[in-house]
């Protein structure tokens, strides 16, 4: 006995598009101010963001294909200049939830959430915070996308 499957079933699955997403974005998933890359196919996408501040690397889910609510992973460096001429280094993991609403192939996106870091260097005369520290982040961004 054989099991055939209809054609037409198969055309039922979600169809997984795969797509090619360019940001210029601002929050620390962005060093501050910068650019983005995404590469994603369904509900899940990777992601590389940076900018003058520092960078950060991680994962995105959505709960449609490539848009609508999403939740953001990422860890990096993250780069803060310090009074005495020096600069803070510190390692980041941080987590958004947003949405992104799309338009063709321009989309927007908005996302609030929050990062840990740890110091990992500063100079001798170092005004800023050691130790890990919790901090809110929001992110704003206008995105092309390419199917």
């Amino acid at each position: 006995m054989h099991l055939v499957v209809a054609p037409g079933a198969q055309a039922d699955e979600e169809r997984r598009d795969c797509r090619l997403v360019l940001t210029i974005a601002g929050g620390a998933q962005y060093g501050i101010l910068g650019l983005g890359g995404e590469y994603g196919c369904g509900r899940l996408a990777g992601y590389l963001g940076g900018g003058p501040f520092g960078a950060t690397v991680g994962l995105r889910l959505f709960s449609g294909n490539g848009e609508g609510g999403f939740l953001s992973l990422g860890s990096g460096v993250l780069l803060i200049p310090d009074d005495p001429g020096t600069n803070v280094y510190y390692v980041l993991l941080d987590v958004i939830g947003g949405v992104r609403l799309r338009w063709n192939a321009l989309a927007v996106q908005f996302g609030i959430g929050g990062l840990v870091t740890r110091q990992l260097s500063s100079g001798p005369r170092s005004t800023v915070r050691t130790g890990l520290l919790v901090s809110p982040d929001a992110q704003l961004g206008l995105s092309i996308v390419f199917d």
